[in-house]
């Protein structure tokens, strides 16, 4: 009972939000049901694969569930969280799926989420404007974090350093307005690919060495930016792009340097939405029938 009245009293004037459980867990055939604190386990309860939090606290500082052998899914979703103490997740044992979703966190602090075995890490739909340096660092399960709908304006290049599985980040919808030179020289380790998403941010400039270091991406997406221009240079660096995505920026031409050396090297170039001009976009036609690139775009009348 002190393993999960341990996740219960996280609370400060906690309350249930939903028909008045403390959890929602999922049985052996897949049935929701409720937990209210303190009471009995139910049959099935410790080997449930996914557990929701149901309730309202400020401040997230311990999580104990190391009762559950089988768990898989932990979510902490719309519970008002506002801060995450450091050590908080240290007793968590591996999980594929673990979702702050929905709260009012402001900052990610080193010593949260450091060596937790986590798959998916779900932060969407939060404040956070803080990622501290090594916030992420040495995560040797993670695969992918989602930071969309957040308040980030800066991205550092020395976020997740030890995360060798890190496939995928997507933080849309934020407040960034450049990216820095080796932006994502931790990435690769021991994944092929990447997949990158920074649409709808506020993204102006990339350094010209943004790219340095960097291998092969699946999805490059920096759509619905301020990007003005396209350095041939910034992406030459880059290995090879499935689908780099530069919709509804402010392109007017892309360089020469670009249409030579990485417009070969992408499956799919989408540049919808762009103020091309009429002489870039001929040049564009011509270009996507020579090679076997495929192009994107909105039809221009010249």
């Amino acid at each position: 009972m002190l393993l999960v009245t341990g996740v219960l009293l996280m609370a400060v004037s906690s309350r249930a939000i939903t028909n008045n459980a403390d959890l929602i867990w999922y049985d052996d055939d897949g049935q929701t049901q409720n937990y209210f604190a303190r009471q009995a386990f139910p049959e099935g309860f410790n080997r449930t694969r996914k557990i929701i939090v149901n309730q309202k606290f400020p401040y997230l500082w311990e999580v104990k569930f190391s009762f559950f052998d089988n768990l898989e899914e932990l979510v902490i979703d719309d519970c008002g969280v506002n801060e995450i103490k450091p050590n908080t997740f240290k007793d968590l044992k591996p999980l594929t799926n673990l979702s702050l979703s929905w709260n009012h966190i402001k900052e990610i602090k080193e010593g949260i989420f450091n060596f937790v075995e986590v798959k998916n890490l779900n932060l969407s739909h939060n404040r956070i404007r803080i990622l501290a340096d090594r916030a992420f660092d040495n995560m040797p399960v993670l695969e992918r974090v989602i930071l969309d709908f957040n308040e980030l304006k800066h991205w550092s290049g020395e976020w997740f350093s030890g995360c060798p599985q890190l496939a995928t980040v997507s933080m849309t919808h934020n407040f960034l307005e450049e990216l820095p030179a080796k932006a994502f020289k931790n990435f690769w380790r021991q994944q092929e690919v990447a997949n990158l998403y920074f649409s709808y941010n506020k993204i102006r400039q990339l350094d010209r060495e943004v790219f340095l270091g960097s291998a092969k991406f699946g999805d490059l997406f920096l759509d619905w930016n301020d990007v003005p221009r396209i350095d041939g240079h910034t992406f030459a660096t880059l290995q090879s792009v499935n689908h780099l995505n530069l919709n509804g920026d402010s392109l007017r031409c892309l360089s020469e340097e670009f249409l030579t050396k990485v417009l070969n090297k992408t499956q799919l170039l989408s540049v919808v939405g762009n103020p091309l001009k009429c002489e870039c976009f001929k040049e564009l036609i011509k270009r996507e029938k020579e090679i076997k690139t495929k192009i994107k775009y909105s039809t221009v009348d010249c």
